[in-house]
């Protein structure tokens, strides 16, 4: 009976944080989760500033959405900070920011910087660069509900792509590596990779504008990720297509000026109707299938290290455009191959193998596993890569 008595009053203590006091006992408080994500530094004249991004959650009322995503530019970035208020019993999940910060050179600055010479002027700025994260715990009493960085960078740094969700334990998710599996995140990402790897080559190849660069002359191949990405127009369903980025980035030359060519292909979901209630998530490529309404036409971007005409870059950049979207029969073959196997595992870890209704609240995520200092969005070569997860979260 002592040990009883012990381990009540222990419970009692423990729990006393979610209790409203009154006579002979406690009402639990109601679950409430405001979670606020800040990122903070410096303005381009030199003055303070920050940009946040905020997620609730009240099961007792209408869910709400499980990620915030915008571009947050902050010119010279110094801290991040993920903070969590909490009412009620602990709800079992975790917050997570995820942010891209790029190195930059102040205003007026005489160091040499790349030059965008084909393609959006801020899509690299934005989307490849060193990777933030930060995640907060939920789940435990004892959880800490606040996490910071502060002085990330020993270099200025300017950010732009930040993602602010909100996920669960039970949250269907695909690791990044499963050779249990028919594909994983790892195999998918590897035969996106082939196909613009070929692409390039092949460019390359029937030009006379450029050739491969690199140490080796090889093109020196990586990919980087972007987590999150929405379609500005396409929707199914009341859902807007989403899912994430992979950018394949190649070294090239034109004549004796080195550049990098950077090749976004976004992989996103579309919501499709399949009876009785039931729907599919299926994936799509925005180069390879949305036409006109591709997006990542306009991001494909040359940056250059010296002097690079902009006529010739934007050549350049219709030439790899071609290329992509004129993949030989074989190549597109393994790519549609590929994407088919991906998009029916995704759809199978869902809630009841995917037998069930799609919410309009519903998003496809990448979340990287562990991100030590200093890394980059890259993901291949995985040697020098962050291993991601796949989520749906609903």
């Amino acid at each position: 009976m002592k040990v009883m008595k012990r381990k009540s009053r222990w419970l009692l203590v423990a729990l006393s944080p979610f209790l409203v006091g009154c006579p002979g006992g406690g009402i639990v408080q109601p679950q409430n989760v405001t979670a606020i994500a800040t990122i903070s530094g410096l303005d381009g004249l030199g003055h303070p500033t920050s940009a946040t991004l905020t997620l609730t959650h009240n099961p007792s009322q209408a869910p709400t959405a499980r990620l915030e995503s915008r571009m947050l530019t902050v010119n010279s970035v110094k801290n991040f900070e993920v903070a969590v208020a909490r009412t009620g019993i602990p709800i079992v999940e975790s917050y997570v920011l995820l942010s891209i910060a790029r190195a930059s050179e102040a205003p007026g600055s005489s160091a040499p910087q790349p030059t965008i010479v084909s393609g959006d002027p801020t899509y690299l700025a934005s989307n490849v660069g060193n990777l933030v994260k930060l995640e907060v715990d939920t789940r435990r009493l004892d959880s800490p509900l606040t996490a910071a960085l502060n002085n990330a960078f020993p270099s200025r740094h300017r950010t732009g792509f930040a993602l602010f969700a909100r996920w669960s334990q039970d949250s269907p998710h695909m690791p990044f590596s499963d050779t249990s599996a028919t594909i994983d995140v790892s195999r998918f990402a590897t035969a996106v990779f082939n196909a613009l790897s070929t692409a390039v080559t092949n460019a390359d190849a029937d030009s006379s504008l450029f050739s491969l660069g690199g140490a080796q002359n090889d093109g020196n191949f990586e990919m980087y990720f972007v987590p999150y990405v929405e379609h500005a127009s396409l929707a199914s369903a009341g859902v807007p297509a989403n899912g994430f980025t992979l950018i394949f980035k190649a070294a090239i030359k034109a004549g004796t000026v080195a550049a990098d060519v950077y090749v976004p292909m976004s992989v996103e979901f579309f919501v499709l109707p399949s009876g009785n209630g039931n729907a599919n998530l299926d994936a799509r490529l925005d180069l390879i299938d949305f036409g006109s309404d591709s997006e990542d036409k306009t991001r494909l971007t040359i940056s250059a290290d010296g002097a690079f005409s902009t006529q010739i870059g934007n050549e350049i950049r219709t030439q790899i455009l071609n290329a992509v979207t004129n993949l030989p029969a074989e190549n597109r073959q393994s790519l549609q191959t590929a994407l088919g196997l991906f998009s029916a595992l995704v759809n199978s870890i869902r809630p009841n193998a995917g037998q069930g209704p799609i919410s309009t609240r519903t998003r496809v995520v990448l979340i990287p596993d562990a991100v030590g200092p200093n890394a980059f969005n890259r993901i291949l070569p995985a040697s020098r890569g962050v291993p991601v997860s796949l989520y749906i979260l609903d």
